[in-house]
């Protein structure tokens, strides 16, 4: 790492976000890049590290070690501050130091790479490199010569899991850090120095137009100190007064200064969606800088529809890791970013035209978008989730938030439903294939291990039906027997109301949640496992 004297703006940047930027590789259906939730991944490390000392007998064990490091050179504007958790750092009895690295995924282990994957490598050596240079070392009187790196993979289906092990010297660990910083400095200073720009342009821009309309500047006042002091707003306006503008303005103005980073306007309507971009025109024209994208929902801009999410199919997706570095890099010298330029960027470099919107949206100061991408438990955008940056959130139309958070925040099963799909697996898993006796596979060992994840489902389905079929009982006009009775008599704590052919409770059961849980989380595991069959978008 070189040393300079000269006080340079510093990035912050996580390790996994800089080892993902630079080294992810392959395509969307990648078992490496996930499959799991935040939640179901810490359970996997938290089991990890109870089980760690099984795994290193007569090992000294230091789990969750937080580390940051700095790194400057030079020749670049910019230094970068590295920072992050090292899963666990094992110290063995002759003082060599062996840094792992946990990863958890859906699927078998068949379907993983035999030497891993380069970005959770890139993390793995990051750390190592980085807890050779705090006072970790001579604390514990570690060989600095050398250091054993792993990577453990265990699948959330299963509990099946791999190691994979490296060792190298502490120069090779100094090389690979200073290397995959280098690159992502090279590769993100356009969008810092876009930033920089944008806030010493926008700090003087004025308003877009002569005057203020009634109400305008007491309501741009509000929405500031509202940013200011992470506050919540509601404001109720006639129309015509200029919502749109007096909330944006005020919003990119607080941007300047820091009071926020990113800014997400949220309506429901494409035709809001379309005022809002006007807006944003306007305040262009006066000087303001504003990198914006606008959001469109995933099966509109699909460009390979008779694939649908089959990302082993989709050309689109199967090498998306490779290919989106040139998109991401021509998406830079764009400001206003509507679906129809991503669309062109997705043909021309051939990359999957949602999620080169999402991550292209990373590095916007305004999204235009729906509900969903914030509210919605079930497609909310993972960036949000970064509790490091401020986000200001400017919800259009919120009278109809309360009517699309019920849709959001319901979900309904069906008998009907289940019993359709149980006759799908029923037919897969005695035949390995749906609907028709066409199965495009390797090999009849792969047909044989589809057959046997069908059977899975089929388990998980007939627990869930057997549940369902439980409280259908209630319901009959017939005189209940015991089976009945105890079912009544557990449900009590839940306040059942019952009467003719109908049933309510105030909470869900525990027992019929962990069966809806049982099956989704076979499902979602057969299908990250199995995307080679007829059929597969239909189910």
């Amino acid at each position: 790492m070189n040393k300079t004297d000269r006080i340079k703006p510093q990035i912050d940047v996580a390790v996994r976000k800089l080892a993902e930027s630079i080294r992810r590789d392959g395509g969307l259906a990648s078992v490496m890049q996930g499959g799991i939730s935040g939640v179901e991944g810490t359970r996997i490390h938290q089991h990890f590290l109870k089980t760690a000392g099984y795994r290193f007998p007569g090992c000294e064990l230091y789990p969750e070690e937080s580390l940051s490091c700095r790194f400057t050179a030079n020749d670049l504007p910019y230094d970068l501050n590295v920072q992050g958790r090292c899963d666990l750092a094992v110290i063995s009895p002759e003082g060599e130091l062996t840094v792992v690295e946990i990863k958890g995924f859906r699927g078998s282990l068949r379907s993983l790479h035999s030497d891993g994957d380069s970005a959770h490598w890139t993390q793995a050596f990051l750390y190592a490199h980085m807890l050779l240079q705090t006072d970790f070392v001579n604390t514990h009187g570690i060989d600095t010569s050398a250091v054993t790196v792993e990577l453990h993979y265990t699948s959330f289906d299963d509990g099946e899991s791999f190691v994979l092990s490296r060792r190298l010297t502490s120069e090779a660990l100094s090389i690979e850090y200073d290397q995959a910083c280098r690159h992502y400095l090279e590769v993100t200073m356009p969008l810092y120095e876009h930033r920089t720009l944008r806030n010493q342009l926008n700090k003087d821009a004025i308003f877009p137009y002569e005057s203020l309309r009634d109400g305008q500047k007491m309501m741009m006042r509000e929405v500031i100190a509202a940013i200011r002091d992470t506050a919540k707003l509601f404001i109720v306006a006639p129309t015509g007064i200029g919502k749109t503008i007096a909330t944006l303005y005020p919003a990119i103005k607080a941007q300047t200064t820091g009071l926020t980073d990113q800014i997400f306007y949220l309506t429901p309507t494409r035709s809001q969606r379309k005022i809002a971009e006007k807006a944003l025109d306007d305040l262009t024209s006066t000087g303001f800088l504003v990198r914006s994208i606008t959001f469109r929902a995933k099966e509109q801009i699909c460009l390979s529809k008779d694939h649908f999410c089959n990302m082993k199919k989709c050309p689109y997706a199967v090498n998306y890791f490779e290919r989106r570095h040139g998109a991401l890099r021509e998406s830079y010298s764009m400001q206003r970013i509507l679906p129809e330029d991503v669309i062109e960027l997705a043909k021309k470099h051939e990359v999957c035209p949602f999620e080169l919107s999402l991550e292209i949206g990373s590095g916007c100061d305004v999204i235009i978008c729906d509900y969903n991408y914030v509210f919605n438990p079930r497609v909310r955008w993972s960036h949000l989730d970064d509790t490091k940056l401020k986000y200001t959130l400017l919800v259009d139309e919120a009278h109809n938030l309360a009517r699309r958070s019920n849709e959001m925040f319901s979900a309904t099963i069906s008998r009907s439903s289940l019993m359709q799909l149980l006759d799908y697996f029923r037919n897969l898993a005695s035949s390995g294939s749906i609907g028709r006796d066409v199965l495009t596979q390797d090999n009849m060992n792969a047909n044989t291990e589809l057959c046997h994840e069908a059977k899975r489902c089929l388990v998980a389905i007939e627990r869930l039906l057997r549940r369902i079929d439980q409280y259908g009982n209630l319901l009959k006009d017939t005189t209940q027997g015991s089976s009945e009775a105890n079912l009544l008599n557990e449900l009590k704590s839940y306040n059942p109301m019952i009467s003719e052919r109908f049933l309510a409770m105030r909470d869900i059961p525990h027992s019929f949640l962990e069966d809806v849980e049982a099956l989704i989380s076979t499902l979602a595991g057969f299908f990250n496992k199995e995307l080679n069959f007829d059929d597969r978008e239909k189910l």
